[in-house]
């Protein structure tokens, strides 16, 4: 069974890259970005447009309501399911997403990690309301350095998780992550990696967030908003979104707005890069070389 990932920085292009591979080579596209589950919320995640839906079936997009939390694991399981029914359909399974860490879980694998009761994962968030995610940092700081090494300090997912594991356990998180791992997709993948120059990358991310605004992200959240969806959800807490409740509140102006969600993604794709550079085994091919692109992938497919 072959599988293609195709990988890369927020703005290379990776949902217009993977249409085009799946209608060359008949496949069907399968989300890997944690963001992108979620409803309502289609600008500010650019989620793949209805056109492109239309032309190939895609996997993943849109399931979970804006309050629901995703899971690595639950989301690897059922991308393998997926996976599978697409390779038994004479179909080429093509994983697309700027989310490594799922890619990793459905690649490597995870190491089970204890269920966290509710009250502590409440507790927590409480917390960081009332003294702001720097304490929640500096207390991850004295519990388990392991992690910290690993984690920006604005990762307020991650930090929470470590964090509620540790509360929970009374064991570090990075101590059940040594253990042993098994793929959860028996497979051969195919890793590319969409790479362009900074410049370029970042003129794209600064288009990127001129288009967010005049497709309607203010709108976007303020439905979300009326829906009667907290401000605090995971999805409003991300780069694309936190600039825009500023705007509502009146706090900053239309373009300071665009100007922060344009930072907030240049900042995601530095980081994006760093973890991309020590990832094993992936091909680089440039975002705007689509003959590359399709001399790899042809390799991979009629290889034995």
């Amino acid at each position: 069974m072959k599988v293609l990932c195709l990988l890369g920085p927020t703005a290379t292009g990776k949902s217009e890259k993977a249409l085009d591979v799946a209608e060359r080579f008949g496949g069907e596209i399968i989300n890997a970005d944690s963001m992108q589950v979620y409803r309502y919320l289609a600008i500010g995640t650019q989620v793949p447009p209805e056109e492109y839906q239309k032309r190939v079936p895609h996997h993943l997009y849109q399931y979970l309501n804006p309050d629901e939390q995703p899971d690595a694991m639950r989301w690897a399981q059922e991308a393998s399911k997926i996976a599978r029914e697409v390779y038994q359909k004479g179909k080429v399974p093509i994983l697309v997403g700027g989310t490594f860490f799922w890619l990793r879980a459905l690649l490597e694998g995870l190491d089970e990690i204890p269920s966290v009761p509710k009250e502590v994962r409440m507790a927590l968030q409480k917390e960081m309301k009332e003294k702001g995610l720097d304490a929640l940092f500096r207390r991850l700081c004295e519990v388990d350095e392991e992690t910290v090494q690993r984690l920006h300090p604005t990762d307020t997912q991650r930090i929470l998780r470590a964090l509620e594991v540790y509360e929970a356990t009374g064991t570090p998180i990075s101590s059940y992550q040594k253990g042993n791992k098994k793929p959860v997709l028996e497979a051969n993948f195919l890793k590319i990696c969409l790479i362009l120059d900074r410049q370029n990358l970042y003129e794209r991310i600064n288009e990127r967030a001129k288009e967010m605004v005049s497709s309607g992200i203010v709108e976007e959240v303020q439905r979300c908003l009326d829906m009667g969806y907290s401000r605090d959800i995971r999805p409003l807490r991300s780069s694309s979104y936190v600039p825009v409740l500023r705007y509502l509140d009146k706090t900053i102006s239309l373009d300071e707005m665009c100007h922060e969600i344009a930072k907030a993604h240049r900042h995601y794709a530095k980081r994006q890069i760093t973890w991309l550079r020590k990832e094993k085994n992936l091909i680089f091919v440039q975002a705007y070389d689509k003959g590359q692109l399709f001399s790899e992938v042809e390799r991979f497919l009629s290889s034995g």
